[in-house]
């Protein structure tokens, strides 16, 4: 299994990057993980291997650019200042990256943590999963 982090550009020119654990065989299913309200902490990006362990071709992504909470003060007001449109096309750009990924077998799944859930169900309505 290898872990790295990879980053791609959306439609609209922005830059986002997500931390990626391959499984040992490939092709594999691949599943996006979407963090909670502090954003893509070491607990969260230590998701990955875990889940690439158990075969998946992982994505931890990054909603909030790389700022991660410092409290849940904090961590609230960097989720209702989530611009939901950009999230939006960050969760699509990633869909379509992992289908078209030489380790993926094109089936594409996610699953997000608290605030991460919510944009677990607007992942699969923004590129169905």
């Amino acid at each position: 299994m290898t872990n790295q982090t990879v980053t791609t550009s959306t439609p609209s020119g922005r830059s986002v990057s997500a931390v990626l654990a391959t499984p040992d065989a490939t092709p594999a299913a691949a599943v996006i993980l979407i963090h909670a309200f502090q954003g893509l902490t070491d607990e969260f990006k230590a998701y990955a291997p875990v889940y690439a362990d158990a075969g998946y071709l992982a994505l931890a992504i990054d909603l909030y650019d790389g700022k991660v909470a410092s409290g849940y003060e904090d961590g609230f007001e960097m989720m209702n200042a989530l611009n939901a449109d950009e999230a939006h096309e960050t969760c699509a750009t990633w869909v379509h990256w992992l289908r078209g990924h030489e380790a993926c077998t094109g089936k594409v799944g996610s699953v997000g943590w608290c605030f991460g859930g919510r944009w677990s169900l607007n992942t699969s309505i923004a590129a169905p999963v």
